[in-house]
């Protein structure tokens, strides 16, 4: 099957973007050569959906001349964001992420910026500090975890990563935006703290994992 991977020089501008809008910075990720990741590893679990380097943490740059020299080296090179000090982000099935936006509808100052990856995951972007801001709802994940009621949910905090759109091969091969992080009002769309996002992906998780 064809796809198409995003124009050049698109995911470099989308870096700086994420930079100077945001203020989150960004590190650069692998991409896809001849169907492999860039890596080099044939058991690569992301390919072309990782950081370029195994030690990271240290590249990580808001420096618009550093981003410029390593996408305009790997134009094709994934958009990798740090979590845990800008941002949480909660991960969880695409299915219960639909019905999480439909219900925060009625929310919209609840709704951040939200992300769906290539397989099929929604990723809720909201305030650092998910895990101790709603402690009780982790609580309850974990017991029912235990009983063997997995909801999926995962939460990408400080030391990890995810990646951000539109990087992949394009089309639905790609991370994209189900909510802009940018506003037209404000320029960027206020983090809800994970305290009012929870109880909803909660009753979502829950009933989608019964099902």
């Amino acid at each position: 099957m064809l796809t198409r991977h995003p124009a050049p020089r698109a995911l470099m501008i989308e870096a700086l973007r994420l930079v100077q809008v945001q203020g989150w910075p960004v590190v650069r990720g692998t991409y896809l050569v001849a169907g492999a990741c860039s890596c080099l590893d044939p058991r690569c679990e992301a390919p072309g959906l990782h950081p370029a380097s195994a030690d990271w943490a240290p590249e990580v740059t808001g420096q618009r001349v550093r981003i410029g020299s390593w996408w305009t080296e790997h134009p094709r090179a994934s958009v990798v964001l740090p979590t845990g000090t800008h941002f949480d982000v909660l991960s969880l099935p695409s299915a219960a992420g639909r019905a999480v936006l439909a219900a925060l509808e009625r929310y919209p100052e609840h709704l951040g910026p939200v992300a769906a990856t290539a397989d099929g995951r929604a990723l809720f972007f909201v305030q650092p500090g998910a895990r101790c801001s709603a402690a009780s709802v982790w609580d309850k994940y974990e017991a029912d975890r235990d009983q063997g009621l997995d909801w999926q949910l995962r939460l990408h905090g400080r030391g990890d990563y995810v990646v951000a759109p539109p990087s992949g091969l394009g089309g639905a091969h790609s991370v994209s935006w189900l909510v802009s992080p940018y506003s037209r009002d404000a320029g960027v769309r206020p983090l809800p703290s994970a305290a009012t996002v929870l109880p909803h992906i909660s009753a979502a998780c829950r009933s989608d994992a019964a099902a």
